[in-house]
């Protein structure tokens, strides 16, 4: 019973930060290279949530994946700081694979 509970909560905590936070949720699971599933998986779970996945960048990527609100100024162009519908996911290590 006690682990049932457990696991009860944990699904229901990842559950509404899924549904409330879904770019920040799928950097957190990206970041730390997938769970069961393979990494690919999470990437298409991304794009199903509507998140703008972008590639490695040498000047703006950081280390780990990040949810940002504004897209980086290459998309945009200089000085534009729109706000995008969903925040993209700013490229980390397992990005490197595509």
């Amino acid at each position: 019973k006690a682990h049932s509970a457990s696991f009860a909560l944990v699904a229901y905590q990842t559950a509404w930060l899924k549904a409330h936070y879904p770019a920040e949720f799928m950097a957190a699971v990206l970041s730390n290279q997938g769970g069961f599933y393979d990494t690919c998986a999470y990437v298409e779970e991304a794009r199903r949530l509507g998140l703008t996945l972008l590639l490695p960048d040498i000047n703006e990527s950081e280390y780990r994946f990040i949810a940002v609100t504004t897209l980086p100024s290459r998309l945009w162009g200089e000085g534009s700081k729109e706000e995008s519908p969903q925040p993209p996911l700013q490229g980390g290590p397992a990005s490197r694979r595509w």
